[in-house]
C-alpha cells in the first residue's frame, strides 16, 4: 500500500497550529530541534492527522558514525499518548526525499 511522505512546514513541527502543509493520512517528516521535544513533535503530528513521524537529525554533515546513537525520547505520559510510529533518521534522508523531487513523494 503506498504511503505519502510529506515534509512539514515549518520544518520543526512543534505546533499543530503552525503546520502549513496538510499531512493527514501521511507520514510527516520534521527536523530535530526548534525548541520542542521528540514527544511534542509526535503528539503535534498526531493532532494534524499524521499516521507516522520521521524526525530527521540536524547534523547536516552526517557525522552519525562519530556520535552515540540517538533515541527518540518522550516522557512516560507522552509515550502512553503517542499512537503513531515515530523514528529518527540521518539528515541526508531530508535531502534525498525533498530536494530531488517536489516537496512530497509517494513511496511503497
Amino acid at each position: 500500500m503506498p504511503v505519502r511522505v510529506i515534509g512539514a512546514r515549518p520544518e520543526f513541527g512543534c505546533k499543530a497550529s503552525n503546520y502549513e502543509v496538510k499531512v493527514a493520512g501521511s507520514v510527516a517528516v520534521v527536523l530535530r530541534g526548534g525548541g520542542c521535544s521528540f514527544g511534542d513533535k509526535a503528539l503535534e503530528a498526531m493532532k494534524v492527522g499524521a499516521i507516522g513521524l520521521i524526525i530527521v537529525d540536524d547534523d547536516q554533515n552526517n557525522n552519525a558514525a562519530d556520535r552515540e546513537p540517538q533515541r527518540v525520547m518522550a516522557t512516560e505520559e507522552q509515550t502512553q499518548a503517542i499512537t503513531i510510529p515515530t523514528v529518527m533518521a540521518v539528515h541526508s534522508l531530508w535531502r534525498d526525499l525533498f530536494y530531488q523531487d517536489a516537496r512530497q513523494r509517494v513511496t511503497g
